[in-house]
Order: structure tokens, then sequence, then C-alpha cells
């Protein structure tokens, strides 16, 4: 039963921690019942068939004088010479014990010394204290834990999904500062590690959300996980090519910038977006409109053949429909809506196939990152075409969004509050007295434009 078996491998991660502590060998628990506490808030959601404790290097030799004690064996016997030339290139010593059946991982970095990834030891000064099973033991922070699920995936290529959930989990259910991860990843040589582990967190969550979508419980059929690909697969092109379009245009201009970084969630859409890390400053206000109008333009003009594919493969009925949710209308969607099914009686439904519906979350995505607030897509274009009243726009907008918010939709409220604590005024940029020429004013009201046509007043 795996629920015993869970129990039965918590009971000797105490007894194992307990004992390197009354030795003086600090010890972090991560993965196994540690990560199942993390990312699903119950052990017994999610199997585990060894432990893996973290400790300082210094230490590996005596915990494995501990472990040897207590009845282990070292997976690979070796010599004294084999083990030094063994701990010198690995990151990890496995033990195992017959009578229970247990195994451990001692681990002392992420990584063997082959990935060239230094093991930051500033981790060991951000540890937390995490309670489970009515025991306090230490445990990573959740930042530091997101770069060890994606290093210690990349080491075994990735070949359980089970890894990719717990990620995902692991980032739905913790607010996780992505500034601090992409700092100590880009410290430790990590970056295409956590470039590659948040894509396939990101792409089995759309998967799911895109089962689901079709009335199928890929838990309880995960052979039918492939029905998710069609609004897995547009929407993250839609997403892709709004980021890329960004990253282009930084390069383009010598920007220092990231790839894109997307981000995984357990919800109706597998996602809540992606973004990328500009490590440069912004020079002129020309640079800033073609950065900032870059992705939305580049996004929207993906979003709309997607849209017209999906409006093309939807179902129009003019019946009651009892399942389902009803989503709003930007003109935009309106207009692709009347150009593939013509004119539809206000009393009729239309069945949003997947790619439409991931076509109508690309118009909600690009009006959302439009809103000509703080350090928006939106505010910097607003910024680059009117200067510093881009301000007033601002609070206009978020007058707007309250109104929208109290009469409608919910979520603007949360929206107008989340962005009066981001910012609403964007920061001037360094050589702010060089003007936009003719044609980049044309691309900012164009841009513009694109906001005014995507924006859903009600979108649920």
């Amino acid at each position: 039963d795996n629920a015993l078996r869970n129990l039965l491998l918590i009971k000797e991660l105490f007894r194992i921690i307990e004992d390197f502590q009354k030795h003086g060998i600090e010890a972090v628990p991560f993965k196994g019942p540690a990560l199942a506490r993390m990312a699903y808030g119950d052990v017994t959601q999610r199997s585990f068939s060894d432990l893996d404790i973290m400790v300082r290097k210094q230490n590996v030799l005596q915990a494995r004088d501990l472990l040897q004690s207590a009845g282990y064996k070292p997976e690979i016997p070796m010599t004294s010479d084999q083990e030094v030339k063994y701990l010198k290139a690995n990151c990890e010593y496995n033990f195992n014990r017959q009578s229970p059946n247990v195994h451990v991982e001692i681990h002392w970095a992420f990584l063997p010394t082959n990935y060239y990834a230094p093991f930051d030891e500033r981790i060991w000064s951000r540890l937390e204290t995490m309670t489970f099973e009515g025991t306090r033991v230490q445990s990573f922070s959740s930042d530091d834990l997101v770069l060890a699920l994606c290093a210690h995936a990349t080491k075994h290529q990735w070949f359980q999904i089970k890894m990719v959930s717990g990620l995902a989990g692991l980032i739905s259910r913790h607010q996780i500062d992505w500034d601090q991860v992409v700092a100590s990843a880009d410290e430790m040589g990590l970056m295409r590690i956590l470039h590659i582990g948040l894509f396939l967190a990101t792409l089995l969550c759309t998967l799911v959300a895109g089962t689901l979508q079709q009335g199928i419980n890929p838990i309880e059929n995960p052979s039918l996980l492939w029905k998710g690909i069609p609004f897995s697969f547009t929407l993250l092109l839609i997403l892709g090519a709004h980021e890329f379009g960004h990253y282009f245009m930084s390069r383009k201009h010598h920007i220092d910038v990231t790839l894109p970084y997307f981000i995984p969630a357990p919800s109706l859409i597998g996602t809540f977006g992606a973004f990328i890390k500009m490590k440069s400053p912004i020079m002129d206000r020309r640079i800033l409109l073609d950065v900032g109008a870059a992705g939305p333009l580049a996004g929207v003009c993906v979003a709309i053949p997607v849209l017209l594919v999906g409006l093309s493969l939807s179902e129009v009925r003019y019946e009651t429909v009892e399942t389902g949710f009803n989503l709003g209308s930007s003109m935009l969607f309106s207009i692709m809506n009347w150009i593939v099914h013509g004119s539809v009686p206000d009393s009729a439904n239309i069945i949003l196939h997947p790619i439409a519906f991931s076509g109508w979350i690309g118009l909600l995505v690009t009006s959302l990152n439009l809103l000509p607030v703080g350090q928006l897509d939106g505010g910097h274009v607003a910024y680059a075409v009117i200067g510093p009243r881009q301000g007033i726009v601002a609070k206009a907008v978020l007058v707007i969004l309250v109104i929208l918010g109290a009469t409608g939709w919910i979520g603007w409220l949360v929206w107008a509050v989340i962005l009066f604590f981001m910012g609403i005024h964007h920061p001037p940029v360094i050589y702010d007295w060089i003007p936009l020429d003719t044609k980049r004013k044309v691309v900012g009201w164009l841009t513009i434009s694109v906001f005014v046509m995507t924006f859903t007043p009600m979108p649920f």
C-alpha cells in the first residue's frame, strides 16, 4: 500500500535526520516526503521509493559511517581510493538496507562535476523550517527547491512524469521569487536547465488542462493525455511568440536578455504565462517602444490565425447549453467570429474548440499585457508615445478597472490592487529627451489600438 510505504519511509527519514543532528550534521530532506508536503500538502499524494538527504560536503563520510552503523550498505562497494575518486566526481552517495527495504541517497550538490554547475553554499543560509507529521525539519526554500528539482530531473533525463508534476505542484502552491531563482540559476550555471524544466512543467500542465476541457480525467486515463495537444500546443505557441518577440527585439538592440521562462500552474489553462529578464537598461524611448510593442504584436499575429482555425472547428448551438461557462468577447474576437460564422443571433451559443479557446486566451493575455500601467508592455508603449503623461492615463485606467470590477467581473478589482502596488508610473529612460520618429509613432498607436481591440470588459 502506497500510504503505508510512505509512512514507513517518513519514520525512517526522521530517525536518520535525528541521528545526523545528534552528531552535528546539518541535514535537509528534499524530494520524496519533503516534496510531497511542499508540492501537494499531503505526503500520501505522491509515491516515493527512496529518501534524499542533503548534507554539507565535509560531512559526507561521517553521514556514511552513521548509515552503515544503522545497517545500510553502499549501493556500489568501493575501496578507499575508489571512494575518493567517486566522491570527487559525483554529487550523491547511495545506500541500501534490506530489512526493512529502504534506499537512501546522500547529496552534497545538485549535479555531478561534469555538468560544470558549482553548488552555491549560500543555499544553506536560506533554509526554512517545515512541519509535517508533527515533526519540524529543515527544508530548502521554495525558490532553491525549484532549482534542485530542475537539476535532479535533468540528471535523470526527466524520465518520469512525476518529476515534472512535482515541479509544477511546488510552483503552484508557493509564492516564488523569480528574481532570486534566476539569479541563483545564473550563479550556478543552471540557466538552461531552469528554462527546460519550467517549459516541460508548463507543457504538462497545459496538456492536462486541455485534456480536462475534453471531459477526460488524465489522472484516471493517462494514455489520453494527447487529447490536450490542440489546446496546449497552440497556447504555448502564442505565449512563445509574445516572449520571443520581446527577446529578438531586445537582442537587436544589444540588450542583455534571458530566454523566456514559462510558468506552470495546475489551473484552467495550465500556466501563469511566461516572462523574460532584461539585464541591461533601456537607453531611450525608441528602444522602449520597439521592445515593448514587439511582444504583443508578435503574440496577436499568432493568436489571430489560431483563433480563425479554432472558430472554424467550433460549433454553433441554438439550443440552451447546460454545461461549460460563458466567456466575454472583445471587439477583435467578435470580428473574427463574424468572419467565420457570419451573423449569429444573441440567443445562440458558440461551443469553442480547444484551439479557439487558446486563441481567446491569447487575446486576453495580449490585452492584459497592454494595460498602460507601470512596467507592463502597455506601460512601456504608452510612456514611449506620450512620455510622463503615461501616469495620468494609468490612473484613469485604474479607475476604469475598479468600476468594471464593481459592476462586472470582480477579477478587475484584483488586477487594480496588484497594479497599484506594482506601481502605475513608468520610470524614465536614460536619454528621455530623444523623441520617436514617425514610423515608431505609428507602431505605438497601432499597438495601443490592439489593446482597445483585444480588451474584454467582462472576460468571465
